[in-house]
């Protein structure tokens, strides 16, 4: 078999379309040789694609992170072809905080914390078991169940939360774009260019989280640095001055802290009523 793809026309296996050279015109699918399958080659595409610092990995996280707003207002304006996806880097960051931080939860790091007691089970719902709690005291919890649950059930119950947020997390993204919506609609009235503007926020949130988390700060720094985040990508999205980029971000983070909160107590809810 030859290193190099077929001489002359022929049909693209992508879309159809009649290729005579090495790309599809209609698509830009490359027509594969040899060369294209040897492992060599692989293992150099997949280093080139994990390490130039050109990559759109690099770049779009390096973006993410580091320049709050600007992959949003690049999407709006319409160049896409630098950045990877928002779905793409939401799927891979939210894929990844489940190994790094499996516990936490969402913008504000909620967690669940169930305490068996002598003839019932408290649970509560906190950013950290003793550091502080959203409903109800750590001893008390914010629901009690007439129930002394095993460490097997609790483990259970606490997989079938976190399991029913994944889920329900999406109202959350959902309600962040229509907030948005309201605070930033002068500077884009679409609400689905708003639910890419979420998808980059709650990806920065997730890693935020899991950083938080794994280095055993207070939960607190990681709104604070949320607020900073906000304040910033307002600018850049809304331009205006820092005290208005301010209050849209004061604003907007209380609507997700509020959203955020009847999420995790939906799920919590759910787990109870289907365990």
């Amino acid at each position: 078999m030859s290193s190099e793809p077929e001489s002359g026309a022929t049909e693209c296996l992508s879309c159809g379309a009649t290729v005579s050279g090495r790309y599809c015109g209609a698509c830009g699918e490359k027509r594969v040789g040899s060369h294209d399958l040897q492992l060599g080659h692989l293992a150099h595409d997949f280093w080139h694609e994990f390490t130039h610092l050109d990559g759109k990995i690099w770049r779009s996280f390096g973006a993410l992170l580091l320049q709050p707003g600007l992959l949003t207002k690049q999407y709006w304006e319409g160049r896409h072809g630098r950045w990877m996806r928002p779905l793409r880097i939401f799927l891979i960051v939210t894929a990844l905080s489940l190994i790094l931080a499996p516990d936490a939860a969402g913008p504000l790091g909620l967690r669940l914390s169930v305490t068996p007691g002598a003839t019932r089970t408290h649970i509560s719902i906190g950013q950290r078991p003793g550091v502080r709690t959203v409903a109800g005291g750590a001893a008390q919890g914010a629901v009690a169940i007439d129930e002394v649950l095993t460490g097997e059930a609790v483990a259970a119950l606490k997989a079938k939360f976190q399991k029913l947020y994944k889920i329900l997390q999406y109202l959350g993204l959902g309600a962040f774009a229509g907030f948005s919506l309201l605070l930033l609609r002068k500077a884009q009235p679409y609400y689905g260019a708003q639910l890419i503007w979420a998808l980059h926020y709650y990806s920065f949130v997730y890693v935020l989280t899991a950083v938080v988390d794994k280095t055993g700060a207070n939960p607190m720094v990681g709104v604070y640095a949320q607020i900073v985040y906000l304040t910033v990508a307002m600018r850049r999205l809304a331009g205006g001055a820092w005290w208005a980029a301010l209050l849209r971000a004061g604003g907007l983070m209380g609507a997700v802290s509020v959203s955020e909160l009847l999420v995790v107590l939906g799920a919590l809810l759910l787990a109870l009523r289907l365990r």
